[in-house]
């Protein structure tokens, strides 16, 4: 497995200050653990459906 460092970190590093973490990336990861939302999947589906779900929910 590849890990960019010090990105390996950073969402241990946002939630031990107290700050939510979201995670985009297109396979399931051992970080999406220490995320608040994670999201799986190609950026073009995602994203778009993201913002969908933001502007458009009641």
């Amino acid at each position: 497995m590849f890990q960019v460092h010090p990105a390996l970190m950073f969402a241990y590093c946002v939630k031990r200050q107290g700050g939510k973490v979201a995670i985009f990336n297109l396979e399931s990861t051992l970080q999406d653990a220490a995320a608040d939302f994670a999201f799986t999947g190609a950026y073009e589906v995602v994203l778009p459906s993201l913002f969908l779900e933001l502007v458009w929910c009641d």
